[in-house]
């Protein structure tokens, strides 16, 4: 099987699946990207990951693009992320829908709030009507994925629930954790973008009701409200818990996370949050808000909880109970990550592998790995 996936950048939250799919003998993986890693992604700690064995293609030219898309079409798969304003990856897209090539879609939910919203849903739900007859899967999102293709009008047939996986990272000696948690209490975290879309306003609020108990946050992250945001700490009067540390490389956010009790993501909107992923990879649990992606991967006590977007009163009963219950056990940081396996590279490549199983050869409906309880499907063999 020959598979191409259609994308804006080289992203680490789709390589490690890239790479695992790549490295089975009977796979054969492109990877066509519109632009390398813009310079703002780069200050956040972002870099071009390792593909393995996978074809990186970095803004093709136009003759490039029609032989990856006439090359045995019977045993080629095209997944797109769809982007209007990524006139490569849209050219190559309505290319391959005017051909016989089986192809698909991998996407977020888009933000269907407002009247930008029912805007976007509107196009989407246009869009839908002409080209779905040749859409034959979607990876979706998470559950905010797949309600907003359901709304858009895509059958429930071609719908599949899909995560973003982060890229593995060295576990922090156990002891180095324990001391830090030890000294400092219950250590909160925010990781991302200092904007309004974030929620940090929302965070602060929420904690300054909590100042009887024991806590201190952590902020890694820069943007356009990291200024309003310290000014409202302030304002709190909680500037002596909280630090605002800026952007920091991925080595050293990794270490401040593994150090950390508990995750706080308190989108009002987010397609996914992968750094949902990677706190649930070091073993420590998360809040975040119902309109985050990734809630999806909360759904067991052990791994934390979901509170209803926007609400300061619903955030602030979350870190209440949380907080209360003092720093993650060893234990309870073992049981997450041996569970966050289900979001890695090997399990989603098998996963995705399944989807296609169902949706061109009539296959088994595939459950997706991080609810399922049997043991997942495994992606090896020898390399080619």
């Amino acid at each position: 099987m020959i598979i191409t996936f259609w994308q804006n950048m080289p992203s680490h939250i789709q390589a490690p699946v890239i790479r695992a799919l790549a490295e089975r003998k009977d796979c054969l993986v492109n990877w066509v990207v519109e632009n390398p890693i813009p310079e703002w992604r780069r200050k956040m700690g972002w870099d071009t990951p390792e593909v393995g064995q996978a074809n990186l293609l970095v803004c093709p030219d136009a003759g490039t693009i029609k032989d990856l898309l006439a090359y045995r079409p019977g045993e080629s798969v095209h997944i797109f992320s769809p982007d209007r304003t990524l006139p490569l990856v849209t050219r190559a897209f309505y290319s391959c829908l005017a051909g016989k090539g089986r192809l698909g879609l991998l996407s977020e939910a888009k933000d269907w709030r407002g009247w930008r919203g029912w805007a976007r849903l509107a196009l989407g739900q246009t869009t839908a009507w002409i080209q779905r007859w040749r859409i034959g899967f979607i990876l979706a999102m998470g559950g905010l994925g797949v309600k907003w293709f359901q709304m858009c009008g895509y059958s429930n047939r071609v719908i599949f629930p899909y995560c973003y996986v982060a890229e593995p990272t060295e576990s922090i000696p156990a002891a180095a954790v324990a001391q830090r948690k030890h000294d400092q209490g219950v250590n909160l975290i925010f990781i991302g973008q200092c904007i309004h879309r974030k929620g940090g306003d929302l965070l602060l609020k929420a904690l300054a009701g909590l100042t009887h108990l024991d806590w201190q946050l952590e902020v890694i992250g820069d943007g356009t409200e990291l200024t309003s945001w310290a000014a409202l700490a302030a304002e709190l009067q909680i500037s002596d818990r909280v630090n605002f540390r800026g952007n920091y490389p991925n080595s050293i956010s990794t270490q401040l996370l593994a150090a950390a009790d508990l995750l706080i993501l308190p989108s009002r909107w987010d397609g996914w949050g992968a750094v949902v992923n990677e706190a649930l990879m070091q073993g420590v649990p998360v809040i975040c808000s119902d309109k985050c992606g990734a809630s999806d991967l909360l759904n067991g006590a052990d791994r934390g909880e979901i509170f209803r977007a926007g609400s300061v009163d619903a955030l602030r009963r979350a870190l209440g109970r949380r907080i209360s219950l003092g720093p993650t056990s060893p234990t309870g940081s073992t049981r997450i990550k041996q569970w966050s396996t289900a979001i890695q590279g090997d399990r989603m490549a098998g996963y995705l592998l399944q989807v296609l199983g169902s949706a061109f050869k009539h296959e088994p409906r595939p459950i997706p790995p991080w609810v399922e309880n049997h043991k997942p499907p495994e992606v090896g063999g020898q390399p080619k």
